[in-house]
């Protein structure tokens, strides 16, 4: 897994040229709110990157991140991660946000994997302690974690 806030460098810097990735590496942005998603998604999608998984990391989630299809049959992630941020000082992910995220990720058959609430949840259940890693913490329809099909 290859996992980047700068994907206008990976043609420059990747050691294969995009059409010809091996199978067994994914790729994918990093995307905290809407307007880094447009931007970073827009890059990674182009046909010419050919990578088995194209992936989001939405972490730490910022803002909401709603309609992943950008343009009427424009493509889609194959996987989107969900994460709070954690550490001293870690901003806020709303609930909404994760549920939205969801339930978008369903409809549009992309797989979905929550992988922690973040450190300030005072937003969530109060039983959920550290940064928010332990899914029996969290609110039994968050505790979702799937994985995309690999193409072949």
């Amino acid at each position: 897994m290859l996992l980047t806030k700068r994907p206008e460098n990976y043609e420059k810097l990747a050691p294969w040229r995009p059409d010809k990735i091996p199978t067994n590496v994914w790729l994918g942005i990093t995307c905290e709110n809407r307007l880094c998603y447009e931007r970073r998604w827009a890059i990674l999608s182009r046909p010419r990157i050919r990578a088995t998984v194209k992936f989001v990391s939405y972490e730490p989630a910022l803002g909401p991140l709603r309609t992943l299809q950008l343009q009427p049959d424009a493509s889609v992630p194959d996987w989107i991660i969900c994460g709070g941020e954690s550490g001293p000082g870690a901003r806020r992910m709303k609930p909404a946000w994760v549920r939205a995220m969801r339930d978008e990720c369903a409809d549009l058959g992309i797989a979905f994997f929550m992988k922690q609430i973040g450190t300030n949840h005072d937003r969530w259940p109060q039983n959920i302690r550290g940064k928010g890693e332990n899914m029996s913490e969290w609110p039994k329809d968050l505790r979702v974690r799937q994985f995309p099909s690999v193409k072949r």
